[in-house]
């Protein structure tokens, strides 16, 4: 298969003498994308290199031809650049290893994820929006100093200082001020967490079992064969992965369920949030998790049922997802 490389390298964009001085933290070196190359290789595949979201636009429209793509990109100027490369896929039909536009663009904002991981009865420290240091309201903050401010819409670290720890509301308002100033975008406050950390966690779990007649759900899908898996005509499921399987329909006998396509036998799986609850307190001690989900209250992992999305908790930048191509079928409980 020719599987397309979307990257961007440190001297991918040009920028202008009062662009943060870390904008460039998110890119990689050449030797990165020749690493990425060797391994399409090794696994007997062609590696064609297109670089940025730009790029790919530009060879698209001249007629480029992949078969599946492998993303690293982090796009530029933008709030919604994570999604640039994941949509122009998703428009071409190329499939693409990793998130969607949407996930992506969700979770590069800490606000949004924070509010959306809180509704998802996950832990996360409360937190207030600002948009200038004239904002902060003494009276109203999102918990006791010491408070940690970020920019809302970056991701790396970028924006993170020793002047992003504040003891006082003076320090509050001149981080603030330092980052609304430099990233031309709100700041996000919210308590420290001691002794926390921040961490990057990649999940990935076996195809779910599939619905071979009335009621037998017991059987497993053959494994996927080296053909991509493009999603169908009909488009994206929006089933969550975290939410009770649907009850099965009494008396059926198709064995394709709706929106699945009988030539490629496969669609691509948006997850979505649960509704909305009361979020249990955010100080919630670390010894209640499970050592398997490596500090983000995930449940174990069992082969037979369909897969929670993976999670982070402290400070880090963002909540991980998990998007998969699968099989037709219908999920068992």
């Amino acid at each position: 298969m020719r599987i397309g490389l979307l990257y961007d390298t440190f001297d991918a964009y040009s920028w202008a003498d009062d662009d943060p001085p870390d904008a460039d933290a998110e890119y990689e070196p050449e030797e990165t994308v020749d690493t990425l190359a060797a391994a399409v290789e090794h696994l007997g595949h062609t590696p064609v290199r297109v670089g940025t979201a730009a790029d790919l636009r530009d060879r698209l429209g001249e007629g480029l031809s992949l078969d599946a793509a492998i993303n690293i990109t982090e796009g530029a100027h933008s709030r919604n650049r994570e999604a640039y490369v994941p949509i122009l896929l998703e428009m071409a039909g190329v499939p693409c290893l990793g998130s969607d536009a949407l996930t992506l663009s969700v979770t590069l904002d800490k606000a949004w994820t924070k509010d959306l991981v809180a509704a998802a009865d996950i832990p996360t420290p409360p937190h207030r929006v600002y948009s200038a240091p004239e904002a902060v309201d003494a009276d109203d903050l999102p918990g006791a100093f010491p408070l940690f401010v970020k920019p809302r819409y970056e991701g790396t670290s970028k924006g993170i200082t020793p002047d992003s720890k504040v003891e006082d509301v003076a320090a509050l308002r001149g981080a603030v001020d330092r980052i609304t100033t430099t990233y031309d975008q709100d700041a996000v406050a919210e308590p420290f967490v001691a002794g926390g950390g921040e961490f990057t966690v990649a999940a990935v779990a076996p195809p779910p079992p599939i619905r071979t007649g009335n009621t037998n759900c017991g059987a497993r899908s053959p494994p996927p064969s080296k053909t991509a898996c493009r999603p169908s005509a009909a488009g994206p499921s929006t089933r969550s992965t975290a939410a009770t399987s649907p009850a099965r329909t009494s008396g059926s006998t198709a064995t394709e369920p709706p929106g699945f396509s009988k030539s490629t036998r496969c669609r691509r799986l948006s997850p979505t949030i649960p509704s909305r609850s009361s979020p249990s307190s955010w100080a919630a001690t670390t010894s209640t998790t499970s050592p398997r989900s490596s500090g983000g209250g995930c449940g174990d992992w069992d082969s037979r049922k369909p897969q929670r999305n993976g999670c982070a908790r402290g400070v880090g930048e963002k909540s991980a997802s998990v998007q998969r191509d699968h099989l037709s079928g219908r999920r068992c409980p």
